[in-house]
């Protein structure tokens, strides 16, 4: 309703087919649990992952109670998978406690319970912040429906309104239990649901204590990075150089547009928020073109011809750019963006002065713009 993200939340990790077992001098840790109604005949397996691939799996074997038992070294923390039958997919991040899991077998939708390791439980806790915002996100769905079939246009807007308080309180409940709970690669789940920027000195504080707790870990350190750029791409920094193709297949840098002030605005033709947002920008772009501003749309799109039709369709008159490459998109990985519409407000000079102006919030701050060079 609001955004097109990268996909992200409590899935597993992306797997490989090797099944190799690392080698660790820790003492053992035990992992196991009951299984309340196994499926007979189905397997439980528990795979390691390291920076996001697979590295060794278990087959885990159940008694005649649905008791299974494991027992692994570990010399760091681990993230693991716990596949239960193929029903449940429990996320685990364990190091030097044992666990013991309860779980149905049967029902899909059922809780689970686990005891022993710290980080599962800080794991745990990240994730049912994130469920609570998703039942409350889902009935404001089913209204904005509503509100959208019968054409109540102020109704959708107040829904939107709420769906971005959602998102805002999430973000300062899950600071809130970082702070608490401290430095864990359970913690790389809760990032994902922080306003960045709106924290990121909170962030760049949390990510060093963590690069110094996890030095060696490569998901501690691509975040580590992500929250340098983000850094950098904040208020008050300069806004990196761009330079990509233009539906005309000419090269245009953002550099090029100097003594402007120039909106980056991040967008995709497949992105339906985005094209809700458009027309919003172009009344923006009509009411200050002639007092120096202007926008640089910058695609996610990978299909040039989809790219073209919605510029002409939601008449983008302005200047646009894209190497389409979609989510890879290198534009997008040096503004460490992950979810559209995305924006960028920059000074003539090049510094940004403001980021996600969406609605009312980007005439607002123009018109705060254009007012102060006049004055």
């Amino acid at each position: 309703m609001m955004a097109c993200g990268e996909s992200k939340g409590q899935e597993s990790p992306s797997s490989t087919n090797e099944t190799a077992s690392p080698a660790s001098q820790a003492e053992p840790i035990s992992i196991f649990g009951t299984v309340q109604q196994p499926l007979e005949g189905t397997p439980i397996t528990l795979t390691q992952f390291e920076n996001n691939a697979q590295v060794a799996t278990f087959d885990l074997a159940l008694d005649a109670n649905g008791h299974f038992a494991h027992s692994v070294s570990l010399d760091k923390p681990t993230v693991f998978q716990l596949n239960v039958q193929n029903v449940q997919r429990i996320l685990l991040v364990l190091h030097d406690e044992d666990i013991e899991i309860t779980v149905d077998g049967q029902n899909p939708g059922a809780p689970w319970s686990t005891e022993g390791s710290s980080d599962t439980d800080y794991l745990e806790a990240i994730f049912a912040l994130n469920s609570e915002k998703q039942r409350a996100e889902g009935q404001l769905n089913e209204e904005f429906m509503t509100a959208r079939n019968a054409g109540d246009q102020q109704t959708m807007i107040d829904i939107q309104n709420r769906a971005m308080a959602l998102q805002a309180n999430l973000s300062t409940s899950m600071v809130e239990l970082m702070k608490e709970r401290g430095v864990s690669l359970a913690a790389l789940q809760g990032v994902q649901f922080v306003d960045e920027r709106a924290n990121i000195d909170f962030l760049t504080t949390f990510s060093q204590e963590m690069a110094a707790a996890l030095p060696n870990d490569p998901m501690t350190q691509a975040w580590v990075e992500r929250i340098q750029i983000i850094k950098a791409t904040s208020v008050g920094g300069l806004a990196p150089d761009l330079k990509y193709t233009t539906p005309t297949g000419e090269s245009l840098a953002l550099s090029e547009l100097r003594g402007n002030y120039v909106l980056i605005d991040f967008w995709a033709s497949w992105c339906k928020p985005c094209r809700a947002e458009n027309p919003n920008v172009v009344a923006a772009y009509e009411a200050y073109k002639d007092q120096g501003f202007t926008v640089l749309g910058v695609s996610l799109d990978q299909d040039g011809n989809k790219w073209v039709r919605a510029i002409e369709d939601d008449r983008l008159v302005w200047n646009h750019i894209s190497d389409l490459k979609g989510w890879r998109s290198d534009a997008a990985a040096t503004y460490a963006v992950t979810s559209i519409p995305a924006n960028y407000l920059v000074d003539p000079e090049g510094k940004i002065i403001a980021t996600e102006l969406r609605g009312a919030a980007l005439h607002r701050k123009l018109q705060e713009v254009f007012s102060e060079d006049k004055g």
